[in-house]
């Protein structure tokens, strides 16, 4: 998928002013975080409904 120069899903969703900081993100159990400062940030996951 690319989408505007992304290659990501990540690179997607995440602001392009988060870049930086979401490079130091993890993925864990709720889905992938990141700090922005002192903001933390989640990436969850969700299941579109059928």
């Amino acid at each position: 998928m690319k989408i505007n120069g992304r290659n990501y899903m990540l690179d997607a969703i995440i602001p392009i002013d988060h870049a930086d900081a979401a490079q130091d993100g993890e993925w864990d159990e709720e889905g992938f975080t990141y700090l922005v400062g002192e903001d933390y940030y989640v990436v969850t996951y969700r299941n579109k409904p059928r």
